[in-house]
């Protein structure tokens, strides 16, 4: 018993830092068997075996930044959204983004938030914190590159979230969200960043929060992921 839980945290150990560098379409699942690593159940270990069975089965895919071509879409932008109360045992909520540099995905997170929030509109609205700060340190590298990238264009499929991103009042049902979680609302007014609607087929952070039936998975691993000749 203890030789498997040893194999099973030396496996999923391996998985993070492998979707951390090249595999964002894992992200998601490694996320959830990492919260097993104490004491891992007979369930999580069929779930690592299936994963590791899909990630050999996919190992020609992998980042491939060519540019030898126009990208589709030019600039730094990103995409942001949450699983409200997802998890089962903590009742907290899944959040997860993805940047972009010039159609490349460049930097993406799949985490669960530290604290429960309260509503889907809450947990968004963290996630888009998490990702407004990770727009801060785009934007940096770019300045010590000679580049001017601002303001950082994101996209959410929350309109709930956008209008309180965007409306500086708070009402009774947001005067709890904690402070930090309001950096997203003064990088917007500060012209750093600007958040938009987008429909929910077309967010490719959805890949980060939550499991999704085969085509939604395949479209958005497809923005992110090309096959390799390694």
């Amino acid at each position: 018993m203890k030789e498997e839980q040893s194999r099973y945290r030396s496996m999923v150990a391996s998985l993070i830092y492998f979707c951390m560098w090249c595999r964002p379409d894992i992200a998601y699942a490694v996320s959830q068997l990492a919260k097993f690593m104490h004491n891992p159940g007979s369930k999580h270990q069929g779930a690592l075996k299936r994963l590791l069975r899909y990630v050999f089965a996919t190992a020609d895919l992998g980042l491939n930044y060519d540019f030898s071509s126009p990208p589709v879409k030019e600039g730094v932008y990103g995409y942001y959204d949450a699983s409200f109360a997802d998890c089962p045992d903590t009742k907290r909520s899944t959040g997860g983004f993805v940047i972009y540099w010039d159609g490349c995905a460049a930097n993406w997170n799949s985490k669960i938030c530290r604290f429960v929030t309260t509503s889907t509109n809450h947990s968004e609205y963290v996630s888009g914190a998490a990702c407004a700060r990770e727009c801060a340190f785009q934007e940096n590298l770019a300045k010590e590159l000679g580049m001017d990238i601002a303001p950082i264009a994101l996209f959410s499929d929350s309109q709930g979230c956008i209008a309180q991103t965007y409306n500086p009042t708070n009402r009774t049902a947001t005067k709890h969200v904690d402070v930090a979680d309001h950096y997203i609302r003064e990088q917007v007014e500060r012209k750093r960043i600007t958040v938009t609607y987008i429909e929910t087929r077309d967010m490719d952070a959805d890949i980060f929060t939550k499991p999704l039936d085969k085509p939604a998975f395949l479209r958005h691993r497809e923005k992110m992921l090309t096959s390799c000749p390694w």
